[in-house]
């Protein structure tokens, strides 16, 4: 499938890749590179470059979003200069191309949320017994070393302890709390796909709460630039 990219640029620069579109601010235009020169979007296919129609079936144009014609081809692409929307028709309607960005995990050194169980669990508490109060199941592994963040306190004015296990096996450090929040974060090594990311409390004995939340997977976190494919539509490459 052919893809074209879309920049924003206050200018026109001085030449693109055949294909390529340029969205100029000023003015609210629409360009395409035509292997020569910068083409205002618009245009039928047939006065564009041969090198241009080869790859592009359907027509582009530009004009204001209530005059969006009609009777045109699916996969027809318009844009609206008043409302700097892109649109595309499926063979009825006009369809908004919203922008898509997939999310690409690059470590575990970043405070990018990568996976997030949040819902507090509230429990009440067996007595110096471990007790499991969150977990998560993982399904896609970004890599096998993964920094993991969790919330937790006690209800009342006591010290509670704290651990990540895996599987039911105790991986983390111990960490200690009271009656506020607090957020730990260890970075914990030989995760495989479809372990179990579980949090753990221990507090002393009597009528005691303990609550946990936000069980996240923390990493470095960039996306996919938006590209613009020829059928008519946005998403990410």
């Amino acid at each position: 499938m052919e893809q074209f990219p879309c920049s924003f640029k206050n200018y026109l620069p001085p030449s693109g890749s055949v294909g390529e579109l340029a969205y100029v601010k000023t003015g609210n235009l629409l360009y395409q590179w035509n292997g020569t020169a910068w083409v205002m979007v618009g245009i039928s296919e047939e006065t564009v470059d041969a090198k241009i129609a080869a790859h592009i079936p359907t027509r582009i144009q530009s004009g204001i979003e209530a005059e969006r014609p009609a009777g045109v081809n699916a996969g027809d692409i318009y844009w609206a200069t008043n409302t700097l929307k892109l649109w595309a028709y499926d063979g009825a309607n006009w369809q908004d191309c919203k922008p898509v960005y997939a999310s690409v995990y690059h470590d575990n050194l970043g405070t990018d949320i990568y996976h997030a169980n949040d819902a507090e669990r509230v429990k009440a508490h067996e007595p110096y017994e471990w007790l499991k109060m969150k977990e998560t199941k993982i399904l896609e592994l970004p890599e096998s070393t993964l920094k993991i963040a969790f919330s937790a306190r006690s209800e009342k004015a006591f010290s509670s302890k704290w651990k990540i296990y895996r599987n039911s096996v105790s991986v983390g450090t111990e960490h200690t709390t009271n009656v506020d929040y607090e957020t730990f974060t260890d970075t914990i090594a030989g995760w495989s796909v479809g372990n179990l990311i579980q949090v753990y409390a221990l507090a002393p004995a009597g009528e005691n709460y303990v609550r946990a939340k936000n069980l996240r997977i923390l990493g470095t976190i960039t996306f996919h630039p938006l590209m613009f494919e020829n059928v008519g539509h946005c998403q990410d490459p």
